[in-house]
C-alpha cells in the first residue's frame, strides 16, 4: 500500500508541475506561457472589445478600430525576483484586417511610472496577408535587463489599431517570457 501511494504522490506531483505552465525554473531561466482565450475576461480589454461570429478559433474574437484603439491583452509586472533578468519574448497571434493597407498590429511595450521606455509593433509581411482573412504573426522580441530595473515596470502585450476605417480583428494570442540572467 505504501509503494501505491507513493507512486500516486510522485505521479501527481509530476502532473501539477507541469500543468502549471508559470513560473517553470529552468537552468536559472523563469518562463510564463500565457494563452489568451478570447472566451473568458481574465485578461485586459476583452469584454469590451469581444465580438463573437467567424472568429479563428471558439466563438470569440477582440475586434477594434481607430476609434476603440486597444484592443485584448497581457500585462506582465516585472517584481523584484526578475530584476537583473534579460527577457526574450516570444509571440504568436492571428490577426484580420478587411482592406490593404494593414494599419494594425500588435504592439509590445515597456511601461513604468515615468512613462514607456519602449514601444514596438508587430505586424505581418505585406505578401502574407491577404485582406478578410486570418493571418498568424510570430515574433520575438528582446529586452536587456536595464530596461526592467525601474520600479512598477510593466511589459503590456495587446492589439493596436491607430488608423484606416476598417477593424483589426485578434484572436489566440500566445505570450511566452523567458527571463533569464
Amino acid at each position: 500500500m505504501k509503494k501505491f501511494s507513493l507512486v500516486i504522490s510522485a505521479i501527481a506531483f509530476t502532473l501539477l508541475t507541469s500543468c502549471s505552465g508559470h513560473d517553470v525554473k529552468n537552468k536559472g531561466e523563469r518562463v510564463y506561457d500565457i494563452n489568451i482565450s478570447m472566451e473568458n475576461n481574465e485578461f485586459v480589454n476583452i469584454e469590451s472589445t469581444r465580438k463573437e461570429y467567424n472568429a479563428h478559433s471558439g466563438n470569440c474574437f477582440s475586434s477594434i478600430d481607430s476609434i476603440t484603439q486597444y484592443g485584448a491583452g497581457y500585462v506582465k509586472k516585472i517584481d523584484d525576483s526578475l530584476k537583473g533578468y534579460d527577457v526574450d519574448i516570444y509571440l504568436s497571434a492571428f490577426i484580420r484586417e478587411t482592406e490593404l493597407p494593414l494599419d494594425g498590429g500588435i504592439a509590445v511595450s515597456i511601461f513604468t511610472p515615468t512613462g514607456i521606455k519602449d514601444w514596438k509593433v508587430i505586424v505581418p509581411k505585406k505578401a502574407a496577408f491577404k485582406p478578410n482573412e486570418w493571418c498568424q504573426i510570430i515574433d520575438t522580441i528582446k529586452y536587456n535587463h536595464l530596461l526592467l530595473e525601474n520600479p512598477n515596470t510593466e511589459i503590456k502585450i495587446f492589439s493596436v489599431k491607430q488608423k484606416g476605417k476598417d477593424f483589426l480583428d485578434v484572436d489566440d494570442i500566445k505570450i511566452k517570457y523567458v527571463f533569464h540572467k
